[in-house]
């Protein structure tokens, strides 16, 4: 017996070296700083993100978050053709904010395998959308292309992606222009994002953010707009199946 669970161990080990899809590191981590030296949280990526601990951690700037989502497809064959870091949320300013709400959120992930270079397109996109905010609301977004294959956020990045919203409600989507970089496998993606909140207590910044390797992301839908997207899809499917049900 003990030499058959032996076997099978020795036997899944060999199926994992062949597909060749090591387990991918990969966490968040908040900070007061730009320079990313003043940490206030941190967090394993691959489970999901504990917003009372969150919360308790950033009130101090001034902000919470109703939701926070980061994912990752590192370490596997990405069924879209692109390797993708991810980072979606909703903040919003606390009575007790300073005039200028801010931190910012590191989130790094690790044994990218594919695409496999060895030119790597780099590009970023993101969405944001306000509500009554202030002028100097001003939050940001970049993404990082690193071949160490380290949890490092230095490497070849995209141009930050800088919003200026007008006081009140809007909402902004950008994109960068494509970034080459060259390398090899296993690599690094990491993400930064600033948000940067004035207004009054409630003042919310709904965001997502988005950067990948090897297929150019169209432009990331608006956070308030991905239920009416999946409405708006389920009514195609319908009315194409009463169209097949009346030809039938």
């Amino acid at each position: 017996m003990i030499r058959r669970s032996f076997r099978l161990l020795m036997a899944l080990g060999v199926l994992a070296l062949a597909t060749g899809r090591a387990r991918a590191d990969f966490n968040f981590q908040v900070f007061s700083d730009n320079a990313l030296t003043t940490q206030l949280y941190s967090q394993n990526g691959n489970v999901p993100v504990d917003l009372a601990a969150l919360n308790g951690a950033v009130a101090s700037r001034g902000l919470q978050f109703s939701s926070l989502l980061v994912t990752s497809n590192a370490g596997s064959q990405p069924a879209n053709g692109y390797a993708s870091l991810t980072l979606d949320g909703v903040a919003s300013r606390l009575q007790s904010a300073p005039a200028i709400a801010e931190l910012f959120i590191l989130t790094v992930a690790n044994n990218y395998t594919a695409p496999a270079g060895p030119v790597f397109p780099l590009v970023s996109s993101a969405s944001h959308s306000f509500t009554n905010v202030g002028a100097g609301t001003s939050p940001y977004f970049q993404g990082i292309f690193n071949n160490s294959n380290q949890l490092d956020a230095r490497g070849v990045g995209t141009a930050f992606l800088v919003f200026g919203p007008p006081q009140g409600n809007s909402t902004q989507t950008l994109t960068s222009p494509v970034v080459s970089a060259l390398g090899e496998v296993p690599y690094t993606l990491a993400t930064v994002t600033r948000i940067r909140l004035v207004g009054s207590a409630g003042a919310t910044d709904a965001f997502s953010g988005i950067t990948s390797i090897g297929l150019a992301p169209a432009a990331v839908p608006e956070p308030a707009s991905m239920a009416m997207l999946a409405v708006g899809g389920l009514g195609i499917i319908g009315a194409a199946r009463r169209r097949k049900a009346k030809l039938a």
